[in-house]
């Protein structure tokens, strides 16, 4: 059966250097491990991407128009997916016990993506997906992988297509080009992925603890991780579910969220600056409220922990009261806050649950 032909993302994720990987050590480890490897990658891009088929060493994905993600939000399924399987080659390295060349060279492997967005349609043949059409056999046949060296191993290249709809700023981004049969000039941009997730591992955890925390909530959602992150930092989100605050973003550095941004929001009461202080998609992050009193921030830590094989998410809020007055008058002051916060939770399910929810 043929669907309609419908316009979306298409993500190739592919696994770098498989091929001289498998050509030198034991067949049958090598293929457990491309195995795993595979359902990780699948596991973090699905949803709210929509799974396709595997094609080798990579594996294809591609957006439908209900649960398309935004452009911040594309970039951070990739990081999220890229920092999964780097951090899952260093586990095979250090906790095997095994001496066979497929485990101790595993940390050769490396992975790299490829963005477009274009027309296509998706064929359901039993309980295989094929999507079809010039865009869908553009990413299938990785063409444009020749803009890129070989000596390359860990990047995203996005094709100018993609990069229109994203409409966000690609990380130090180098722009390509190449001419194709059929498909003519194809353009596009390339960022390291390497960089990214270096300089992530190397930055320091900001986070309230449980037993630092002055107040707690928790709350469990029927969506994944990916469907509820952007639900909880977007303003614009935030706006559709938080009762009395009205929230605008201001600074953006690199031009997205994350680390050092910022956002207002205006209530009843006053007024209050947050900045974020940690962002780890699709984990945690920090942020501290600066509140009308200079002298006192409230900083909370919103956690999603995924439950039943990543198909629902505790959402663990915690929250600390900073500065010099006795927590005897601070600490109302943000129980108001989170238990206002407790109260739109219910809001906000019903936002996530909705089919045509713009993610």
């Amino acid at each position: 059966m043929m669907d309609s032909p419908q316009r979306g993302y298409l993500v190739l994720a592919d696994i770098s250097g498989f091929d001289a990987y498998i050509a030198s050590v034991e067949l049958e480890h090598a293929q457990d491990i491309l195995a795993e490897l595979l359902q990780l990658l699948v596991s973090n891009l699905v949803p709210p991407l929509k799974f396709s088929n595997l094609h080798g060493d990579a594996v294809l994905a591609y957006s439908v128009p209900e649960t398309e993600p935004s452009g911040q939000l594309m970039l951070e399924i990739l990081e999220a997916t890229y920092r999964a399987f780097r951090n899952h080659l260093i586990t095979i390295q250090r906790e095997t016990t095994c001496g066979c060349q497929a485990c101790l060279t595993v940390p050769n492997l490396d992975l790299k993506f490829l963005v477009h967005y274009g027309e296509f349609t998706v064929s359901r043949i039993s309980e295989r997906t094929e999507i079809n059409g010039l865009d869908a056999e553009l990413v299938r046949r990785r063409l444009v992988k020749d803009q890129v060296s070989e000596r390359e191993t860990a990047y995203t290249l996005v094709t100018e297509a993609a990069n229109k709809i994203m409409a966000v700023p690609l990380p130090d981004a180098v722009n390509n080009s190449g001419e194709y049969p059929v498909f003519g000039v194809i353009n596009s941009s390339r960022f390291n992925m390497k960089t990214r997730f270096d300089a992530l591992a190397g930055s320091l955890e900001v986070r309230v603890t449980d037993d630092e925390a002055h107040a707690k909530i928790e709350h469990t959602f029927s969506v994944p991780p990916q469907m509820l992150w952007e639900w909880l930092n977007s303003p614009d989100h935030r706006n559709q579910w938080m009762s009395g605050r009205y929230w605008t973003k201001r600074d953006r550095l690199d031009g997205r969220m994350g680390i050092g941004a910022t956002n207002h929001c205006q209530h009843d009461s006053g007024s209050l600056m947050e900045t974020v202080r940690d962002w780890r998609p699709f984990s945690y992050f920090t942020v501290d409220l600066q509140t009308n009193f200079t002298w006192m921030f409230f900083r909370l830590t919103y956690s999603l922990v995924p439950i039943n094989d990543g198909g629902e998410t505790v959402l663990k809020l915690l929250g600390r009261v900073h500065g010099p007055v006795p927590l005897l008058m601070t600490r109302p002051k943000l129980k108001q806050m989170m238990t206002s916060l407790e109260n739109d939770m219910g809001r906000l399910e019903d936002l996530v649950l909705q089919p045509e929810a713009e993610l």
